[in-house]
């Protein structure tokens, strides 16, 4: 799943079309794009983690939420071992 938002340019006959890319996806999504449980993902999102919107009844997550999740754990780790 791409991560940027925005549209994607497939080229497959003459003609472009622009395909959509999800800004927002689901605790579901958002777990299959990280390889993470369901449980796991509502536990990070639930501790603050992994920043959310409620709207209405629906939790969202940002797609570029997970960059940043993914980027902060990286830091971490990077200075942890003083790389």
């Amino acid at each position: 799943m791409t991560m940027a938002t925005g549209t994607v340019s497939r080229s497959g006959n003459s003609d472009q079309q622009h395909v959509p890319v999800k800004l927002l996806l689901t605790v579901i999504e958002a777990a299959q794009v990280l390889n993470l449980s369901r449980s796991l993902m509502y536990e990070l999102v639930l501790k603050g983690q992994v920043v959310s919107l409620k709207i209405g009844r629906a939790r969202r997550i940002p797609a570029s939420e997970l960059q940043a999740y993914v980027a902060r754990q990286v830091a971490s780790v990077q200075q942890e071992q003083g790389v």
